[in-house]
């Protein structure tokens, strides 16, 4: 096999070992939206659920750990705004 032929195999290799190793068992969680059914990325909601919590007066607590009633009303109030 010429050597051009190896390097190209090899570099090819890398590629995609490296394409791999970057992008391969990593996953985001998400919140489940309960009014319309869909996933929202956590990194991008939680923001948004912080303001909410800021402008209903109330402490911190993880959204999952909400009753569903809050879990409602917070997702109420998201699709509002």
């Amino acid at each position: 096999m010429p050597v051009t032929r190896r390097f190209f195999t090899f570099a090819l290799t890398v590629a995609f070992c490296s394409a791999a190793a970057t992008t391969g068992c990593k996953s985001e969680t998400v919140y489940h939206d309960t009014v319309t059914n869909e996933s929202h990325p956590r990194s991008t909601e939680e923001p948004i659920y912080r303001q909410w919590e800021s402008n209903t007066h109330r402490e911190h607590v993880d959204l999952e750990k909400r009753n569903s009633d809050e879990q409602k009303q917070y997702w109420d109030w998201r699709h509002k705004h």
